[in-house]
């Protein structure tokens, strides 16, 4: 009963939107395209996506991937049992393209668009059907048939070029990996409707309904930033996208563009919290995924941008599966919060120690035994509440003591000088692995070894203060977000 008054509330039983969702489905069957035609005859007008200039609404945007459908027929002219190599940019003409890629019913592997070649490469290598490659800044080297995203887009002739609607369905695979070995490809679950208790949840305890614009600084190859933008589509919100622009231009066009959710990393949600800083602005919401928060980053967001934070944890292949608002950040940032709907979990004690999470539910992409996904990640539990620890690979075994390299790194962040941090085990002869400690300090900081261990020796126990220290100028990132670890 309580979820029908929630789908009640939220419009989705409105005789109106269950009669578009039947005619989508006669038109496109399973085809996913049905979700763009429901949105676009129940948000005909409002814009969909922009980039700050380009402004497409619902209407628009179908027409456009049908018709660019159509431009893919006569001039790629696929192979049905092909694959489309997606290198995707945040920008509204490769989401037209992606979703043309899925009307027709082509198998698509999205990828970011500065994936390497020899990742690129790994891919292809690891597929038998005919590969086509999509991108606007075109590859090297490559064997397969490439395709220019632009000069796609630029066949289309509005008003004139014929639409083309198909039944097929197209699956959309994620990289996990790639830096060694063949990537791992993690298929996306088929169906529309297999989410819906963890969706609505997620509406519900968000309250994201009540707010119209979101920027979505995620990349959309992304598992989550893919999500993101087909829930942008099925709640009729405009869906801000910006490639390679500054982030003194990216807070101009927020604030242009009147947005009142950010979704993002923490680390570029870090960035536009600085320059928010004393900036009046409609920003009222904001969700952060894809890496943990930290301390230094959630005080940044709450002191200049707003309080009604939430953090969002899940993986590729389980999905999203918790959700922390900012009464349980407060109480520690690292804290998971609640499981979604239909979302259960387990613990499972690890021989080398530590607890391993487990995941269970309808959002999972990939067959598993029993259905339960092993995330890879340590959690405690306290006080009958999970809080995220390490990867299970980057938990630190010292003098026979299990050591979460993000215990050491928050305590660190709580020194003003510094600006990034990243704890990481280095193997020793005698204690089995030291603790290293890498560190960027900010503009104008000067700090010694010695500062940094008189302030932890207050703070921590003797044997996590970290062996060594390391100053570096700048961290590299991967391409959501992530630290990549000093080798």
């Amino acid at each position: 009963m309580i979820f029908l008054y929630k789908l009640i509330k939220l419009g989705f039983l409105h005789p109106r939107t269950l009669l578009s969702l039947v005619k989508a489905r006669k038109v496109h069957g399973q085809n996913l395209s049905f979700l763009l035609k429901v949105s676009a005859d129940r948000f005909a007008k409002r814009i969909a996506i922009t980039d700050g200039y380009t402004h497409i609404s619902f209407k628009e945007l179908y027409q456009k991937v049908l018709q660019l459908s159509f431009i893919l027929q006569e001039k790629v002219q696929p192979d049905k049992s092909g694959i489309a190599l997606l290198l995707c940019k945040n920008e509204p003409a490769h989401v037209i393209l992606l979703y043309a890629l899925q009307n027709i019913g082509l198998q698509t592997i999205l990828m970011h668009h500065k994936t390497s070649k020899q990742d690129l490469q790994k891919i292809q290598a690891s597929q038998t059907s005919p590969c086509y490659i999509f991108a606007s800044d075109m590859p090297q080297e490559v064997e397969q048939k490439t395709w220019n995203i632009y000069e796609l887009l630029a066949f289309l002739i509005p008003h004139k070029t014929p639409f083309f609607v198909s039944k097929q369905f197209g699956n959309i695979v994620f990289p996990t990996s790639g830096t060694t070995g063949t990537p791992k490809l993690i298929e996306k679950k088929r169906g529309a409707f297999f989410g819906i208790f963890p969706f609505i949840d997620l509406i519900w305890r968000t309250q994201i309904l009540k707010r119209k614009n979101a920027y979505l600084s995620i990349p959309i190859s992304h598992s989550l930033g893919y999500t993101t933008l087909l829930f942008a589509g099925i709640l009729g919100k405009k869906l801000l996208l910006v490639e390679n622009k500054t982030t003194e231009q990216v807070v101009q066009i927020l604030l242009e563009e009147k947005i009142d959710v950010l979704i993002g990393v923490p680390s570029s949600l870090h960035t536009i919290a600085i320059k928010l800083k004393d900036i009046p602005h409609q920003i009222s919401l904001i969700i952060s995924s894809g890496a943990p928060l930290n301390s230094l980053i959630f005080d940044t967001i709450i002191q200049n941008v707003t309080k009604n934070i939430c953090s969002l944890y899940g993986s590729t292949e389980a999905n999203t599966s918790f959700l922390a608002d900012y009464d349980a950040l407060l109480e520690n940032v690292c804290a998971l919060g609640k499981p979604f709907k239909g979302i259960q979990y387990k613990l499972v004690l690890l021989a080398t120690g530590g607890f391993e999470l487990c995941v269970r539910s309808p959002l999972i992409n990939i067959k598993t035994h029993e259905g339960w996904v092993h995330s890879g990640d340590l959690v405690a539990e306290a006080k009958g509440k999970l809080i995220w620890c390490c990867r299970k690979d980057d938990m630190i075994l010292k003098n026979g003591l299990n050591i979460y390299p993000t215990e050491i790194e928050h305590e660190l962040l709580r020194i003003k000088g510094i600006s990034a941090v990243c704890v990481v085990g280095q193997q020793d002869l005698i204690k089995g692995q030291i603790i290293c400690a890498y560190i960027v300090l900010k503009e104008n900081t000067i700090l010694t070894e010695a500062d940094i261990q008189f302030f932890l020796s207050s703070r921590l126990a003797s044997i996590k203060i970290p062996d060594k220290i390391y100053w570096l100028e700048k961290f590299d990132y991967t391409n959501t977000g992530k630290i990549i670890k000093p080798k």
